[in-house]
């Protein structure tokens, strides 16, 4: 049997019912067990793993499993600093080895087996307890612990070294941190020493209120914020440190949206998530060129990360580049001095949010040949590489297609041909965009030859950019086309025959599928007037004919006569028409005063004959009464003969009055050609009156003459002596210039002037 504090009875007879009950009370106790073995024992010194179980060798084990356990004492340190919870790590499944015996047949001894329960550290010892006594303290006779100055290796264990098997990822904003192993020791905190992270920087993320939460296999804390993958960890139990393993890993950063979801290089994009760590420094981009096959074309691209809200979303600047959605892979942590075992690097696939480039855009295409040539495509979203992109120009591949300048400028080599709205079509990577207004250079005319012609003459016109086909080519001369046109040498000459038209320096023009070059010139050959001054002149006219036409004078006698006209147009001016006109003005007085007369006589004949003013040139006054010489200047619009029978008219038919009576009137042209006599006429004023002063002055003149005749040397000679002395004076008065008179009669504009007709 086994236990200890047992009563003893003791009856006398069979039939008796008195017993030792008071006087045997818990008199009896079995022998205590001893360990004589511990198999497994020897200390760990290599560091390495031991058994999992225990074999025991020893004394008074009994025969009863359920009264046996197995007991590893705690390190001293654990009793002194947590008394009162146990000093034992105990394991209550104990088998005894029946085989060995109950016990042993020749040695006496038991033999049990048990499995290590959790605990930690070394150099235990191991204690059986039987029945409530133990191989220790717990024994009527205790027995000491083979430690100290008893130290028995044999009857001591050591714990295995704490191992890490794995770790549950953490959140990159912290959380609890769940470790599987092994040899963890019992549920709690009594042997956690702790569990060490170290961030791919090499510093310690801190890992608080360790704890082991599974006996043996699980233990957790809570560590801080970080970022990595396959950080080192060490977990340390009992003051025992496991090997350090690269375990710990913080969450696969995941991408949840993008915005925008379309955008161009350059632009700031956001990206929102889980798991994208404090600081945009240690976050590297890549963008998916196919969310299936995970390829990408920007891996780990330079670009500007900005953190909005920590671990959950950041900025950066797209980079130039093309494409359909376009997924954003997160690694982190990333950067200088980060290695790559310790990246965590985000999940792409279909499912997964992306976003698009612009399409591309073409602002302008340069001009080729029409022979081909290289064009250059400028617009926007081109990317860094033409490699994903391709181009077609009339249905024809643009070859060699390249970016030359970032996203903004492309060159390929398009083929020969002609036109200028022609169709292209571009693709970049993806997305396409197709439109019509491609041009190939127009043509440029050097030489035209000959550059003027009649219909049906044959022109040869070289340059550049006629194309190869004279089917496309439409040739203008002005407002008329071409005929028969044909290409001599592809691209560069052609010959066309001349249409029926007119003009002088017309604009040749060559238009080649639409593409007009710049105009030449021709001339077609036309006969006609090509004298500007002509009145029919014709400024298409290339050939002078004998057909123009000068309006003008005609008249060879007229101050104003034109050699050159050769069609009277009525403008010519005739000689004036001298007037000598005795009016009753005493000269005497006429001398006091002779402008103020000159200009009471002009304003009155003006208004009489209903001319201008200037048409009158007063050439001087005499005396005899007082009479005036003077011209009627001629002009076409009313010439001065007309003006001149006129003045006769009225004089005539006594309609004429002015200030002073007139007593007679001469008129004579001053044509010399003109031989008519002069007219004169003699008013009522002018006529002798017969009257009693008549009669006397008669008979005077009578008596007058008889005595003269007595007295005739002497009367002669004193008639020289008084008459020579008091005559009369003639007044010359100079002819007034008619300045006036060319601006009246524009035609006569410096080809006479009426100021010097007194010399006539």
């Amino acid at each position: 049997g086994v236990g200890k504090d047992l009563d003893v009875f003791i009856k006398i007879t069979e039939a008796s019912s008195i017993d030792s009950n008071t006087s045997g009370a818990k008199k009896f106790r079995y022998v205590c067990p001893g360990i004589e073995a511990i198999t497994g024992s020897v200390p760990d010194l290599t560091s390495s793993a031991v058994v999992h179980t225990i074999t025991v060798t020893g004394t008074n084990f009994g025969d009863q499993n359920g009264a046996i356990k197995a007991k590893i004492r705690k390190p001293e340190y654990i009793i002194q600093a947590n008394p009162g919870s146990g000093e034992y790590f105990v394991q209550d499944a104990v088998v005894l080895d029946q085989s060995y015996g109950l016990p042993n047949t020749f040695t006496k001894d038991y033999r049990l087996v048990f499995d290590v329960p959790p605990g930690f550290g070394n150099e235990l010892p191991v204690v059986i307890e039987v029945a409530g006594q133990d191989s220790a303290s717990s024994c009527e006779i205790p027995k000491p612990l083979p430690i100290g100055d008893n130290l028995d290796y044999t009857k001591l264990f050591s714990f295995p070294r704490p191992e890490i098997t794995s770790v549950a990822p953490v959140a990159t904003a912290g959380g609890v941190l769940e470790l599987t192993g092994k040899y963890l020791g019992p549920v709690g905190s009594e042997g956690m020493n702790g569990i060490t992270v170290l961030g791919h920087d090499g510093k310690n993320i801190t890992c608080s209120n360790p704890t082991v939460h599974v006996a043996d296999v699980g233990a957790k804390c809570d560590l801080d914020h970080g970022v990595g993958s396959n950080l080192p960890t060490t977990i340390t139990v009992g003051g025992y440190a496991s090997v350090t393993k690269s375990v710990t890993s913080y969450k696969t950063p995941t991408v949840q949206s993008i915005s925008p979801s379309v955008a161009k290089g350059g632009e700031t994009i956001t990206v929102t998530g889980t798991n994208f760590g404090k600081s945009g420094a240690l976050i590297g981009l890549s963008l998916m060129t196919d969310m299936d096959t995970k390829n990408s074309d920007q891996v780990h691209f330079a670009t500007t990360v900005s953190m909005v809200t920590d671990d959950t979303q950041f900025t950066f600047v797209a980079p130039v580049s093309t494409g359909l959605k376009r997924g954003v892979q997160v690694v982190v942590p990333y950067g200088d001095g980060v290695e790559s075992q310790y990246h965590t690097t985000s999940v792409v696939g279909l499912d997964e949010p992306s976003f698009s480039y612009l399409p591309p855009t073409i602002t302008s295409m340069s001009k080729v040949s029409t022979s081909g040539g290289v064009v250059t495509i400028t617009g926007t979203g081109f990317g860094s590489s033409a490699s994903l992109s391709s181009m077609t120009i009339n249905a024809a591949p643009c070859t060699n297609l390249k970016v030359v300048a970032t996203d903004t400028s492309m060159t390929c080599s398009v083929a020969a041909g002609t036109g200028a709205k022609v169709a292209w079509e571009l693709n970049v990577d993806g997305q396409g965009i197709s439109g019509s207004d491609f041009s190939y250079r127009p043509s440029s005319i050097g030489s035209i030859s000959p550059t003027t012609g009649a219909k049906g003459a044959v022109i040869t016109i070289a340059g550049q950019d006629f194309g190869s086909d004279a089917k496309d080519v439409t040739v203008g001369l002005g407002s008329f086309v071409c005929t028969d046109i044909a290409m001599l040498i592809p691209h560069t000459k052609l010959t066309c025959r001349v249409p029926e038209g007119e003009g002088i320096d017309v604009p040749v023009l060559i238009d080649v599928n639409g593409a007009v070059s710049a105009p030449g010139k021709f001339s077609f050959t036309l006969f006609g007037c090509t004298d500007a001054s002509a009145e029919n002149f014709n400024p298409l006219a290339t050939v002078l004919d004998a057909s123009c036409v000068f309006p003008g004078c005609t008249n060879a006698k007229s101050v104003n006569f034109d050699a050159k006209a050769n069609k009277d147009d009525g403008s010519c001016i005739l000689d004036p028409v001298k007037v000598t006109m005795k009016v009753k003005l005493p000269f005497q007085d006429y001398l006091k005063a002779p402008e103020f007369h000159q200009n009471v006589f002009k304003d009155d004949l003006v208004k009489e004959l209903g001319i201008a003013k200037e048409r009158i040139m007063i050439l001087g006054a005499t005396p005899g009464s007082t009479v005036f010489d003077f011209y009627i200047l001629d002009d076409p619009a009313k010439p001065a003969a007309g003006v001149a029978s006129d003045l006769q008219e009225k004089i005539v038919s006594n309609e004429f009055s002015i200030s002073y009576p007139v007593v007679a009137v001469t008129m004579k042209s001053e044509n010399p050609d003109d031989l008519t006599p002069p007219i004169q006429i003699t008013t009522k004023e002018g006529e002798p009156r017969v009257s009693e002063e008549s009669i006397i002055g008669i008979a005077a003149c009578t008596g007058f003459i008889l005595i003269w005749a007595l007295f005739y040397r002497q009367c002669m000679r004193s008639c020289s002596r008084c008459c020579g002395r008091g005559a009369e004076k003639t007044h010359k008065v100079a002819p007034e210039p008619a300045t006036g008179y060319p601006e009246i009669f524009p035609s006569a504009q410096g080809k006479i002037n009426y100021g010097v007709l007194q010399n006539v």
